[in-house]
């Protein structure tokens, strides 16, 4: 169990498009009890990464890192949203 640990979470994006986007905007929806930590690339104050010039067929990661509290029967759900510009 990871509860009251430290975790990683890693997510990786690619445009799979045939088009470049202007920018991307990717947001974490943490679970509950998820105190953050730092992150690589490091996120704007709101929390949300903003991705300029994402062209077509390029990827990313971002990686999180924060202290996941709770205890071991809870089962802890994390989410992104990503929305983007052409």
């Amino acid at each position: 169990t990871v509860m009251d640990q430290e975790i990683k979470y890693v997510l990786t994006y690619t445009n799979a498009t045939a088009v470049n986007f202007a920018s991307l905007k990717i947001k974490f929806n943490y679970p509950d009890g998820f105190v953050f930590s730092s992150a690589n690339p490091p996120s704007g104050a709101d929390g949300v990464w903003e991705i300029s010039n994402f062209a077509r067929s390029s990827s990313g990661q971002i990686e999180v890192i924060g202290r996941l509290n709770g205890n071991g029967a809870e089962t802890k759900k994390i989410g992104a949203v990503a929305e983007h510009k052409n």
